[in-house]
């Protein structure tokens, strides 16, 4: 009878040890992989990626703006050349005009059938 209370004491006080050791392990375990910490290095990570997508959002946007403008400013440039390239074109039409109706009055006597029109 002896040995039967010394057993199960033994067997009692060994439950006892592995409950404690499991819960000491758990302890342990909580305390280096805390939930917190890693919830709050998640939403750290994530702020990050944010404030680096919203950085990177605002340069093209200014990028963007910048073509634009150069494209605007080109285009202007542009158009400008142009109508002094069409101002100097009419000016020597109109010159070259008037002398080839000097000219073609002088050699061609005007008659009522051979008058030039404009």
């Amino acid at each position: 009878m002896e040995t039967i209370i010394i057993v199960s004491v033994l067997s009692t006080l060994g439950a006892v040890a592995v409950l404690t050791s499991i819960v000491v392990a758990l302890i342990k375990l909580k305390h280096k992989v805390d939930g917190n910490s890693f919830e709050i290095t998640i939403n750290d990570v994530h702020r990050r990626m944010d404030d680096i997508e919203r950085c990177a959002d605002d340069k093209i946007d200014r990028l963007i703006t910048t073509v634009y403008e150069m494209i605007n400013h080109t285009e202007n440039q542009t158009n400008a050349q142009f109508d002094d390239i069409r101002r100097t074109i009419d000016s020597r039409c109109d010159k070259l005009d008037s002398k080839i109706k000097a000219t073609s009055g002088n050699l061609m006597p005007k008659t009522d059938g051979q008058i030039l029109n404009d």
